[in-house]
């Protein structure tokens, strides 16, 4: 009886909306300029879609489901076509079904579409009842429900959903698992929480779809986005949770019509209603076209015979937007080479004018950056696809964006990703360099940015064990996903060694060297507090660079001149090669942050590389490479000048005995090149990416 009164109450909500519209847009006239806000709403509800899988993959991840994020990402748009077909559940059986077909156990699936649902219901609830309710009603005629009767209606229809979900033996026997309460594992709170957060944000951008519809079509302006995406919320949640609506047809429309209409009036609320429906139908479809083309393509990849085997030569293609100015890309460029790899480059150098990202400043500049990325990307797509199929794709260092752009057409093309992911912006902008609190909206967006971008890639790449042991704690990462390769140097300061005429003399002051961007990392004003504490016949201090902290060191120099510091502020970079040879002591890096533990930075390999001595502070990263037993090396604490000072004391009295030896000669095999490639093709190797 209930489900023919839900079929009777269906069909009229679809036939009360064609009556409005038919009365409505009677003397509508559409326009090819139409065309691009509904192409535009379209693509926001493809990116929903894409968040609903990135919520269903975080509960997988939750209850302990072995998986790939692809391949979650893939059922969840495969599924997505048949919740079009009649009872509105035809969706959630193929994803349990699509599931089992990859190992993906169907208990835990029904599982994480058991607590989706309540999410679902729960932030629709809150959202919408915290919008509606603090949004100005006086448009309303007759009474609005207060914020306790919109809670109390909310927490009602959630109790009902667990209740049909958790306790209704005919599902459980249909799908033949009774037993499926009987999963220990529980996800977290705070992944429970993050997925609400998504739920929202989902909201938000289906508010601004419709708002963004009414301004473009219909020329009305409604200033009050939230309360919009309440109201849209309203309608989405009961379109889908009404028995026997295919996709919620005709029960959102006519809630939408219902509640839209004292706001942007009937014309408006109907067409708005209407052109979202083809919006969404027509992202579905594309959702659906996406994730059979994936699947489509690996089938037909698998059969390939001429797909590339791991008895051939390897072949990369080293993608993105990389800067040049950081010696990590040409450096792992150059070393794939070296360990026999075919690299192909598709390159847009986008970084050219800004090799220090600290200074970008002021929204001139940061809109020319966002510019050049528009203008980028169109063209490295058509590179990828004129390039051969590959082995893998590698994602250079700064590729934060870039692996989002990727991603599709890289699984379009069967070509897994390896994203050298080398530093993470929340660590440098929040836990290094302080630039926002941990609890800041921008540190929250940089923690999920990066959260999403590991689970687009099949492996990510870091430049230490210590390091990847982080990403793995921080972004709850497998261990095998994660791997990592030394920076290493270029193979110049490999083949120049050190000009001892040019050195200071046996009986004057050494010359000590640092060089670097001035950031917390560095620790630059522990340099200065040591070269006060090292007498001036005993050291020339010279330091190169400049960066976050330029002023404050600025201000303590003036304070307090330091006779036999130079401070130099940009050298060219082929330069330094000689002013390594010119040191009797080069210094690394001295901070006390979480970053500086977790990282080797690129100068330390360079001397090495140059067999001069290093002073550079003690961790858990460094010691991956150097011990306090290597000649040549003093390993300090962080942030101690008084340590630091008595080093460079132990240089001076130790110069004759280091000029005379070659430093590092064991090493050095570990970072050349050639090595530093080698290591990653193995990593590679041992997690299946190549095959």
């Amino acid at each position: 009886m209930s489900g023919l009164i839900t079929r009777i109450f269906v069909v009229f909500t679809i036939l009360f909306f064609f009556y409005f519209a038919q009365q409505q847009l009677e003397n509508f006239r559409w326009e090819a300029s139409y065309f691009t806000p509904v192409f535009i709403v379209m693509l926001i509800y493809l990116a929903i879609n894409f968040i609903g899988a990135c919520i269903w993959s975080l509960l997988l991840t939750g209850v302990d489901e072995p998986h790939q994020f692809s391949t979650a990402t893939r059922i969840f748009f495969i599924s997505q076509i048949g919740k079009y077909i009649p009872g509105n559940i035809v969706h959630l059986i193929g994803r349990v079904a699509n599931a089992k077909s990859v190992g993906i156990r169907p208990s835990s699936v029904l599982y994480t579409l058991a607590f989706e649902l309540i999410l679902l219901i729960l932030s629709a609830a809150i959202f919408a009842s915290v919008t509606i309710f603090y949004a100005d009603l006086n448009q309303f005629s007759g009474h609005t429900p207060d914020l306790v009767q919109l809670m109390t209606i909310s927490l009602v229809c959630i109790a009902i959903t667990a209740l049909i979900i958790f306790f209704s033996p005919k599902l459980s026997v249909h799908l033949g698992l009774p037993g499926i309460l009987n999963i220990p594992k529980m996800p977290s709170v705070r992944t429970l929480a993050f997925c609400l957060i998504l739920f929202w944000v989902c909201f938000m951008l289906l508010g601004l779809s419709t708002n963004y519809l009414a301004g473009s079509i219909f020329n009305v302006e409604f200033n009050n986005i939230l309360f919009v995406s309440g109201i849209f919320t309203i309608s989405f949640v009961a379109g889908f949770l009404t028995p026997g609506a295919p996709a919620g047809i005709g029960v959102r429309e006519f809630m939408l019509v219902l509640l839209l209409t004292p706001v942007y009036g009937e014309l408006c609320a109907v067409g708005v209603a209407g052109f979202s429906r083809i919006a969404q139908m027509s992202g579905d479809l594309l959702t659906f076209l996406i994730g059979w083309l994936v699947l489509k393509h690996r089938n037909d990849t698998r059969k390939s015979s001429n797909s590339p085997q791991s008895n051939d030569k390897i072949s990369i293609i080293y993608w993105g937007t990389y800067d040049l100015s950081k010696p990590r890309n040409p450096i792992l460029h150059d070393s794939l080479e070296q360990a026999g790899c075919t690299v192909m480059t598709c390159h847009e150098n986008i970084w050219a004018a800004n090799n220090d990202k600290s200074q970008i400043k002021g929204l001139s500049s940061w809109l020319s950056i966002a510019w050049r990325h528009l203008l980028a990307y169109p063209r490295l797509v058509v590179k990828l696809f004129r390039l051969k199929k590959s082995n893998f794709i590698i994602v250079g260092y700064l590729g934060h964006l870039d692996i989002f752009v990727l991603w599709p057409f890289a699984r379009i093309r069967g070509i897994p990703i390896v994203w050298d992911a080398f530093i993470s912006l929340y660590n440098t902008v929040v836990e290094d360099r302080k630039m926002f609190g941990k609890r800041h909206p921008v540190s929250l967006v940089l923690y999920a940015w990066e959260w999403l971008a590991c689970r687009l890639a099949d492996a990510v790449l870091l430049d230490t064990n210590e390091h990847a042991d982080y990403f793995r704690r921080r972004y709850h990462l497998e261990h095998n996903k994660v791997h990592y390769t030394f920076v290493g140097a270029e193979d110049h300061f490999f083949q120049s060694q050190p000009d001892t005429k040019s050195a200071s003399n046996d009986d004057g002051p050494i010359e000590v060297l640092f060089y670097g961007t001035f950031i917390p990392l560095h620790g630059i004003s522990t340099i200065i507090k040591a070269c006060r504490l090292v007498p001036s016949e005993m050291a020339n201090w010279t330091i190169i660079g400049k960066g976050q902290e330029e002023s404050k060191i600025q201000a303590e120099l003036d304070s307090d001149h330091i006779s036999n510091l130079e401070w130099i502020k940009w050298v060219p970079y082929k330069e330094l090669g000689r002013k390594i040879q010119e040191a009797d002591v080069c210094l690394g890096i001295f901070g006390d942050t979480k970053k500086s533990a977790m990282v080797i930075p690129n100068k330390v390999f360079q001397i090495i590389a140059a067999s001069r001595p290093v002073i550079t502070r003690d961790s858990p990263a460094i010691v991956e490479l150097l011990s306090h037993t290597d000649k040549g090396v003093w390993l300090v604490p962080p942030e101690d000048e008084e340590a630091l000072a008595q080093a460079v004391k132990e240089v001076y009295l130790q110069r004759p005995e280091l000029r005379s030896s070659g430093l590092y000669f064991d090493i050095k095999h570990r970072i050349t090149p050639k090595a530093i490639g080698s290591q990653l093709l193995d990593s590679l190797y041992r997690a299946q990416v190549i095959r």
